[in-house]
This record gives structure tokens, C-alpha cells and sequence, in this order.
């Protein structure tokens, strides 16, 4: 479980390394606004180690069957294949329980690192501006349990 003001945290922290020049400095306020407006219905997986947060996932529904990918961040001091071991396998037990046949996602085409991991796990770009993907995935069957 993870509680709103531990992730608005987690998030501001790690979007920070994310942002590059040239693009909208990050306001904490309208941040926090945005991820409040959809924290109710929003479902995570979560890692932890020594009972701080270093990684999750959040998905929210869109329509039956179709939910986005509202975050997903790994700590950068814990960036290795056991934590995103466990963060799939939640994930895969997420997907089952709720139905999901599609996600959708939105990254920033400064982060590269995420960029690679949608497209290496099967994501294809459906839309596209200056700033960034909006990603889709519809063959969840590397999620299936």
C-alpha cells in the first residue's frame, strides 16, 4: 500500500532526474493537484526495502478493460533485476485481478531509460508531440500470470 504523500514525495524526487533543459520546470503544487485527482482510483504495486519505497507502478482505468499507466519509477540506488522482478510480479497479479487487456502510457521523450523499457516490453507509439509517446500496449501476454 502506498500512502499519497509517501509517492507525491517518491515522484517529485525521481521526476526531477527525468526533466532535461528546455522543458517546464516541475511545479509541486500542480503535481500534487494532478496525482490527487486520480489517487482514489488508482491501483499500485510497490517495493520496498528497509521499509522505505524504491519502486512501483500506479494504473488507473480509462474504460472496460483499458487502463493507464499513471507512473512507474525505480529508485536510481536500486535499479537492479530483483526489484523489478518483484514489481513485475505484482504487477502480473495487478492485471489478472482487474481484467487489464490494454495500457496505455505517457513518457517524456527525455527519458530515454523508459522509452526502451516500453518498447522492449511490446508498447507501440500511438500518438506523439514535441515533448513526448503516448505509448499502447495490447498483447499483455508477457503480464499473463
Amino acid at each position: 500500500m502506498i500512502d499519497f504523500e509517501e509517492l507525491l514525495a517518491f515522484e517529485l524526487s525521481v521526476l526531477r532526474d527525468y526533466l532535461k533543459a528546455g522543458h517546464p520546470p516541475l511545479d509541486p503544487q500542480k503535481h500534487r493537484r494532478a496525482l490527487l485527482a486520480f489517487f482514489d482510483e488508482t491501483k499500485h504495486v510497490c517495493v520496498r526495502r528497509g521499509g522505505g519505497l524504491v519502486a512501483y507502478v500506479s494504473v488507473r482505468p480509462q474504460e472496460a478493460g483499458c487502463w493507464f499507466v499513471r507512473g512507474l519509477a525505480i529508485h536510481p540506488e536500486h535499479k537492479n533485476s530483483a526489484v523489478v522482478r518483484g514489481l513485475l510480479h505484482q504487477f502480473r497479479d495487478l492485471v489478472a485481478h482487474n481484467e487489464i487487456s490494454v495500457l496505455r502510457s505517457n513518457v517524456f521523450k527525455a527519458n530515454t531509460a523508459s522509452v526502451r523499457l516500453h518498447k522492449r516490453l511490446g508498447f507501440k507509439v500511438s500518438r506523439e508531440n514535441e515533448l513526448g509517446y503516448e505509448f499502447t500496449l495490447s498483447d499483455l501476454s508477457y503480464f499473463a500470470a
